[in-house]
């Protein structure tokens, strides 16, 4: 299967007037060339070794991506849970008795506030 490049016009069939739409004059030359696209007939076979190799830049950044979200989730799982026990064994122990005193005082200041 081949494509042809410049849509299958040549810059031979044109006459010097008429503008050359291709903005690199260089790949002039190439207007009319079938480019091969891909062969039935070629069965490709990957190496396993060869291809982690060469892209093993890609594996890397995506191992190292992977690892810093799954420590980042495992840590914020646990100070969750962390955060939930202390709160809960806080609400057990009955706190601080000065700080709910304190706190029972000025709610009982602001409804004689409001009431009068």
């Amino acid at each position: 299967m081949f494509l042809n490049l410049g849509g299958g016009s040549s810059n031979s069939a044109k006459d010097d007037t008429t503008p050359n739409p291709n903005p690199i004059v260089d790949l002039d030359a190439l207007y009319g060339f079938p480019v091969p696209l891909f062969d039935l007939q070629e069965n490709l076979i990957a190496n396993k070794d060869a291809y982690t190799t060469k892209l093993s830049s890609v594996s890397d950044a995506a191992n190292s991506t992977r690892t810093i979200i799954i420590t980042f989730s495992v840590l914020a799982a646990l100070f969750l849970i962390l955060g939930i026990v202390s709160l809960v064994l806080h609400k057990l122990l009955g706190g601080k008795p000065e700080r709910d005193a304190l706190i029972e005082a000025h709610m009982e200041d602001n409804s004689v506030t409001q009431n009068s």
